[in-house]
């Protein structure tokens, strides 16, 4: 029979008792008379009254419900007052000189105590009481009030022969009857203390009483039928105790004197059973770890991180799966929280898991502790972070990789040196790209010939690979992208053969093309392990070998370039250095890499009169473009100078003549002048540019002369000269404004600086000061100087006449 069924049969077997003891007390009325009657219906409540008060007496130290503990003992002070009423009623007449008003009484003082309890109990539901303060309350209060009725006669009237009940009764009763239903509402309240079966029954007993009570306003003869109705309704209610409180407490004795301590397991039943239902359907690993390192308690999700089953993960310990590189910080970590020097520890760890892959999870562990801070176990929430350590490895990989492309890019544009800009790219490559050895093979036909390699296994440079050898850079070159061999031994796209020699167990192969031509194959290789390309590497070698690609053409332009400047550069920047008379040298540098030759110049020639002419010059502008301009301008000086010699006549001829070959946004400043090794007599005009500066053995000045505008400037202007004398021994050092214009931040060389270094020289020969002050000059720069810088220095010897 199922529980539900059970209960409404229990229901059945009361209501079949109640019928069966009404219907008992009718026939003793009708057989015995009305005092056996009320006899028996007042010693039934007593009963069960003494009944429940010995019940919750003798379990007094375990009930946790203070409800029970009120109605325990104040039920049996009331049942021992409603013996004496019973001994009292009238037609009994076994206590001397009682009186009908006498059993009205003590009824009322019953009832007062048993209503105190109705309406207090429900107050006290929730506290532990101390049931011998309670006793002593309740004894003190029925001893008080049996002694008003019997022997101080000081309680009001409540029955009155012939009339019936006084008003102070029917008050009474009222107000008890109300002050019941206020204890049905405050039961109500507290129905969550009672076990149910418990509550229902006390409520419908409170509520039965209240009847009965009003039913006992309604008599005045105490033989009448109200009163018998009332009895029979009191009987019902105190059948309800029986059942609420004995019954309850010999079958089911937890749900009536431990009510708390029930709702509490069930509670904890529900909670555990949330727990257990969020445990295992936690999206994070949790577990339990003892003080001794074992796993007491894991959930699904941590099995599923560790790959293990359940089972399988209770018979390991938590050390057995952590990589043994973590084991140590994992354990500082739970000495920290033993010595209570932090309240959680949270680290990233890597597991090992059944199938031997690394996991890397975030682990935050806590200690739990009992009441006394006594340590219990660890508690773990373990989280799996691959995912997020994979997306931040590949940022940080991509990030190097492209920095590394970058210094590659700086690097190789840096130079025009095309075995120096391979090498950097099969090395610098190579280690960005964490590949094992690398290579660069150049196109020759139908052939590959190895020119660089890094870490290569063998040495190959100079060797010539056919198509067969190395199909996939044919396969690269024919697709015009890269080809990524994972399993080199296996793929069919390689020569297996070529790949197990030199021991390569993955490569990725990039065409070199320029314009649609293959011009070689670049190589990354990996020989202790295949290896997986991902997209970030293969965008990486893509770009890096369009860098290579590129700098390897601007390198062969650059060579071809240089070729033709070199040419060029012989016949303008050549000079005859065996002129008699005088120690001469020179010195030159580009700003333009490029080219060796930009608009700087400078000439010496003699005369058919025996002067020694010169000449130095600067173009507007740099490069090739400059270097054109600069062979016209020289060219031109030197054509009108074997005409007329003259410094102004030759420089007033050349700035009409270039004023009209040359764009108007050019301009050239220069100095020609001509010396007479004989005399030292020294002649020359200048057209912008900057000053001589004439040293002696004692030190170095620059004269003032007359500065004429820069050539072309104003073609018809007619120029000056400036006219001095050279002791034999004196050095005249003659250079273009790059020399002076030199600066670091805004600190300019100058002039003065010019002539600082010529001083602390003193008297060196030519060769020397013009070497030492273009060294200065690209010291000063940083090491590149912004602006082409032409230097001609020489010693007056003089010639013996």
């Amino acid at each position: 029979m199922t529980t539900k069924s059970q209960s409404h049969a229990s229901d059945l077997a009361y209501v079949g008792v109640c019928v069966a003891l009404s219907a008992g007390l009718v026939a003793s009325r009708s057989a015995f008379g009305y005092p056996a009657f009320h006899t028996l219906a007042e010693l039934f409540p007593v009963i069960i009254a003494s009944a429940t008060f010995m019940v919750v007496w003798n379990s007094r130290r375990y009930v946790d419900n203070g409800a029970l503990v009120i109605l325990g003992i104040t039920y049996f002070f009331a049942a021992s007052v409603d013996v004496l009423h019973a001994l009292a009623y009238k037609g009994v007449g076994l206590i001397p000189g009682s009186t009908s008003d006498h059993a009205t009484q003590l009824w009322l003082v019953a009832r007062y105590i048993q209503t105190s309890a109705m309406v207090v109990a429900p107050l006290v539901a929730t506290r532990r009481l101390k049931p011998q303060g309670v006793f002593v309350g309740y004894a003190v209060v029925t001893v008080v009030g049996v002694a008003s009725v019997l022997w101080l006669d000081v309680f009001p009237t409540a029955f009155v022969e012939g009339s019936g009940l006084t008003p102070f009764k029917l008050v009474s009763e009222y107000v008890m009857s109300s002050l019941m239903v206020l204890g049905m509402g405050l039961l109500w309240r507290a129905r969550r203390h009672f076990d149910r079966r418990v509550f229902w029954s006390l409520i419908l007993s409170f509520g039965f009483t209240a009847v009965a009570e009003m039913m006992f306003t309604l008599y005045t003869d105490p033989f009448g039928p109200a009163n018998f109705a009332g009895h029979i309704i009191r009987i019902v209610a105190f059948v309800l105790v029986y059942r609420a409180i004995i019954e309850t407490a010999l079958t089911r004795p937890y749900a009536m004197l431990f009510t708390e301590l029930a709702q509490t397991a069930e509670a904890l039943a529900e909670s555990e059973t949330r727990f257990r239902a969020t445990f295992e359907q936690a999206s994070v690993g949790i577990a339990h770890v003892s003080l001794y390192g074992e796993w007491t308690l894991v959930n699904r999700r941590m099995a599923e991180i560790t790959g293990y089953s359940d089972v399988e993960l209770m018979k390991l310990r938590p050390g057995q799966v952590t990589h043994p590189d973590d084991v140590e910080a994992e354990q500082a970590g739970n000495e920290r929280l033993l010595a209570g020097h932090a309240e959680s520890v949270s680290v990233e760890k890597r597991f090992i898991r059944r199938d031997g892959k690394i996991v890397w999870v975030r682990s935050n562990r806590s200690l739990v502790r009992d009441a006394d801070a006594v340590p219990l176990y660890f508690a773990d929430a373990v989280e799996d972070v691959s995912a997020r350590r994979q997306a931040e490895a590949r940022l940080r990989h991509s990030r190097d990789l492209n920095e590394a492309l970058a210094a590659i890019d700086r690097a190789i544009n840096s130079t025009f040196d095309i075995d120096e800009i391979t090498r950097r790219v099969v090395a610098e490559g190579g280690a960005a790209i964490g590949a094992e050895s690398a290579s660069v093979v150049m196109r020759e036909g139908d052939s590959w010939i190895a020119r660089h390699t890094w870490h290569f296994p063998a040495d190959i440079i100079g060797h010539k690979f056919t198509r067969t050898d190395v199909p996939h850079a044919a396969l690269a070159a024919d697709l015009g992208q890269p080809v990524t061999i994972v399993d080199a031994y296996n793929d069919p796209r390689v020569n297996h053969e070529v790949m197990r020699k030199f021991g390569i167990r993955s490569v990725i192969t990039i065409p070199l093309t320029f314009r649609g031509v293959d011009i070689g194959t670049l190589y990354f290789n990996y020989h202790s392990s295949t290896h997986e390309f991902d997209d970030d590497e293969i965008d990486f070698v893509v770009k890096l070998s369009s860098a290579l690609t590129l700098a390897i053409q601007n390198a062969r332009m650059y060579a071809i370039e240089r070729d033709t400047v070199d040419t060029l550069q012989r016949p303008l920047l050549s000079l005859k250095t065996d002129i008699p008379g005088i120690e001469l040298a020179s010195a030159y540098y580009s700003a333009t890499e490029l080219t060796r030759m930009g608009g700087d110049f400078y000439d010496v020639f003699s005369l058919d009169d025996g002067r020694i002419a010169f000449v130095i010059g600067d173009v507007s502008g740099k490069g090739m473009e400059a270097a054109a301009i600069t062979a016209v301008a020289k060219s031109t000086l030197r054509a009108f100078a074997y005409e007329w010699a003259e410094p102004d006549k030759v420089m007033t001829a050349a700035n009409r003549a270039l004023s009209k070959q040359l764009d108007e946004s050019k301009f050239i400043t220069a100095i020609y002048g001509l010396l007479d090794p004989r005399s030292g007599c020294m002649v020359f005009s200048c057209a912008g540019h900057p000053a001589p500066i004439i040293c002696s053995e004692i030190s170095c000045a620059t004269d003032t002369i007359v500065r004429n505008p820069p050539l072309t400037v104003f073609p018809e202007l007619e120029f000056e000269t400036y006219e001095t004398t050279l002791r034999p021994g004196e050095r005249m050092v003659l250079f273009s404004d790059g020399l002076i214009d030199t600066r670091r931040g805004s600190d300019l060389l100058g002039e003065a600086g010019v002539r600082g270094i010529l001083d602390d020289l003193g008297d060196v020969p030519p060769r020397i000061a013009v070497r030492v002050l273009l060294e200065a000059a690209q010291s000063h720069a940083g090491g590149q100087a912004p602006d082409d810088i032409a230097i001609m220095a020489f010693r007056y010897l003089g010639l013996d006449t």
